[in-house]
């Protein structure tokens, strides 16, 4: 039978565990935002449509909300620009 961990092998491996789901979470983001900005730029509403189809539905959200987030902080920034 083989010997179980030692405490110290198990908080090291829980920590590996946690700093590989940072990652993971923080690539899910940046392709999240890189995906928004793609669908926001792109003028064919039947391509953006057929690309948000292929989501799962909360990541559906996801990305519409982050493309609202940009169509605001871009409409901002216009409004700033023709502001005297």
């Amino acid at each position: 039978m083989a010997a179980l961990p030692s405490l110290s092998q198990v908080i090291a491996h829980v920590e590996s565990c946690q700093r590989v789901r940072e990652e993971m979470f923080d690539a899910l983001a940046d392709t999240g935002h890189a995906l928004a900005i793609m669908l926001y730029i792109e003028r064919e509403a039947a391509v953006r449509d057929r690309i948000l189809e292929g989501l799962s539905p909360k990541a559906r959200e996801v990305v519409e909300t982050l493309t609202e987030s940009i169509r605001e902080v871009l409409a901002e920034n216009k409004r700033q620009e023709l502001s005297p």
